[in-house]
């Protein structure tokens, strides 16, 4: 038989461990949501750098053309074969960088629309997330969405909207995709996966804080179901959070490497953020934007121009390029 102070050892503990695990019906912890937030923040910023890649290489064509008019006009009004001979290879040069970028232009359009798309597909999945969570709020102990980072936390840490957490919410203002709001470098994926989108909890009871009378996240009865517990695992935020039908048990999710983010199929649950990191991947290889650097004013650069090696060459050396 126990003894009283084992008992009450014993009590203090069971009390403890509860506490470490939330409840059913606590408000999602910090830890749980932020990396939803964050990744917001950053997607944000995926339009406008679209744009500002295209504005950069229509920049670079205009001056192109506008170097090639010139040496046309140039050649035009010198009216001499001498001229025009010598300035052939840097015509040469301009023409072919001109049909390369105006190529290159019409590939990055389309990858600059679908890189555009998804990111504001995924920002959007994240905004009504954290819409619908904040929104089922009634006061700072009865909510879906706390501001505090772990699961034995009081349950007087909810919020009713998406301002009040912070400098931790996520950016679920509207498009912008002005060219002055872009970027060159997209720091938050790698060729692997999302950086830091990865939860090994999902919506648990681990991820939940005392009783803040929230249902939105309660998987058992008189939760989300009335009279029954959920059949099979509920999912949040495009399915990054997921909530199993057992309120103990994590869902695990990682977007961070590709084995884990699947397959290009309407099965994957990940789908949305594979479709997300194969178009950014597109878009910006090496996360940097790569703007040619060509001037058809520098001597430099023109050696090292392919065509200006050609056409001289062929034209002042009478050497024969294969092609």
């Amino acid at each position: 038989m126990l003894k009283a102070e084992d008992l009450a050892l014993t009590l203090l503990l069971t009390v403890c461990t509860l506490q470490a695990q939330g409840t059913t019906s606590g408000a999602l912890i910090k830890t749980a949501w932020q990396p939803l937030a964050t990744l917001s923040k950053k997607l944000a910023k995926v339009p406008p750098t679209s744009s500002h890649l295209l504005e950069q290489l229509a920049s670079k064509l205009q001056q192109l053309q506008l170097h090639q008019a010139k040496s046309d006009v140039y050649v035009a009004a010198a009216a001499d074969n001498v001229t025009a001979s010598q300035w052939y290879p840097i015509k040469f040069a301009l023409a072919g960088q001109i049909n390369t970028l105006t190529t290159r232009i019409r590939t990055e359009a389309s990858k600059a629309v679908h890189g555009a798309a998804a990111a504001e597909f995924v920002r959007g999945g994240i905004t009504e997330f954290f819409s619908v969570a904040t929104g089922a709020y009634a006061t700072a102990s009865q909510g879906c969405i706390a501001t505090s980072t772990t699961a034995s936390s009081g349950a007087e840490t909810a919020v009713g909207s998406i301002g009040s957490l912070g400098p931790d919410a996520p950016d679920v203002s509207a498009l912008k995709a002005t060219t002055s709001d872009g970027h060159d470098n997209l720091d938050f994926y790698d060729a692997d996966g999302l950086k830091a989108l990865t939860t090994q909890t999902g919506i648990a009871d681990s991820s939940l804080t005392d009783d803040a009378k929230c249902n939105l996240f309660k998987a058992g009865v008189g939760g989300v179901q009335e009279d029954n517990k959920i059949a099979t695992t509920i999912n949040f935020a495009l399915v990054f959070l997921g909530r199993h039908p057992t309120e103990g048990t994590a869902t695990a999710r990682d977007c961070t490497k590709q084995a884990n983010l699947g397959q290009a199929v309407d099965t994957n649950p990940l789908l949305h953020y594979k479709t997300l990191h194969t178009a950014l991947i597109a878009l910006a290889p090496t996360k940097t934007l790569t703007i040619p650097k060509f001037d058809a004013t520098q001597l430099a650069d023109l050696k090292s121009d392919a065509n200006f090696s050609k056409a001289v060459k062929t034209h002042f050396l009478g050497i024969k390029q294969h092609k």
